[in-house]
Parts: C-alpha cells; structure tokens; sequence
C-alpha cells in the first residue's frame, strides 16, 4: 500500500508504506515529529531527503558520513547504547548511519554533522538520533568533495548495512 506524502520541496510523492521510519523519541529539536521516509535526493550519489511525515515543510538532507568521511567512527558511551530504540534486540550490523548536511552554499562547503548522527534499523524501521562524543559537532568539507579524513574519531566502526530506498 502506497502513502500519499505531502512535501513543500517536492509536491505530493507516492511512498510504501513499509518505508515509513519511526524515530520514537523524535530528531533533537523536532521531538514531537515521530515519522518519516528517506526520499532520493536528485543530487544523487548517496545523499538523500529525511521527510517527516507529520509537517509537510520539514526535511532534512543526510547521507552516511563515510561519503565525505572514510574514517568516520561513531563514538559514544556504552551507557547510552542506542540499540533499545531499534527493536529486537537490534545488531548495529543492520542499523545504516546517517549525518544531517547543512549546505553552506556561500562558502561552498558542506558541514557533515557528526556529532547527532542517525541510526536507523533496515529490519525494524526504527529510527533514533544519538549525541555522541565527537569532538566538534560538524566538520566542514568542500562542497563536491567526498573524500576527507575524519578529525579525531575513534571506536568501533559503524554498520555498513542501509535501509532499502
């Protein structure tokens, strides 16, 4: 069954319903808004639109942070192990990671926001958005640019699986 979602950016656009993401606690600053779908991005290249569900004019531009940083390594507490917000006793082997982009377009360049990175679990549909310990909430790379190391990151690699688009 397909949704009918509301965009500002891209009109009305036909979703399965079996690609709808819950993110239980919300986005930080977006806590009341609980739903949403990855859209592709006419950008390509693996960026892509996080679209809430719930307010038409809210989508935020994300990827996985390995786009722009190979070394990306996400670092946070074991205290705070984000697997029970996935579900199932959820393997961080299927959750995607993904970085919310600003596009500074003025300075050509792209801030890769590293320090609130988004897990979300292929199986499940679940989504939640960790504060990890990175030490600079964004890294500025070149607009265009894909390749650049990743500043002082440390720990476990992520997970290399991504949900279905």
């Amino acid at each position: 069954m397909n949704l009918e979602v509301n965009t500002t950016r891209f009109g009305v656009v036909q979703v399965p319903s079996d690609r709808v993401l819950l993110f239980q606690r919300g986005l930080i600053g977006f806590e009341p808004l609980k739903r949403y779908v990855l859209l592709d991005s006419r950008k390509g290249g693996g960026i892509q639109w996080l679209q809430s569900l719930d307010r038409p004019e809210v989508a935020f531009l994300v990827s996985d942070p390995r786009l722009f940083l190979p070394g990306f390594r996400l670092q946070f507490q074991e205290e705070s192990d984000p697997r029970q917000d996935l579900g199932d006793a959820a393997s961080l082997g299927e959750v995607g990671v993904y970085t919310i982009l600003h596009v500074d377009r003025q300075a050509g360049q792209i801030h890769v926001h590293v320090q609130s990175p988004l897990l979300i679990h292929a199986g499940t549909r679940r989504g939640v958005q960790i504060v990890t310990d990175a030490d600079s909430p964004t890294v500025p790379v070149p607009a265009g640019s894909r390749t650049r190391p990743a500043p002082g990151t440390q720990g476990s690699p992520p997970p290399s699986s991504r949900p279905g688009t």
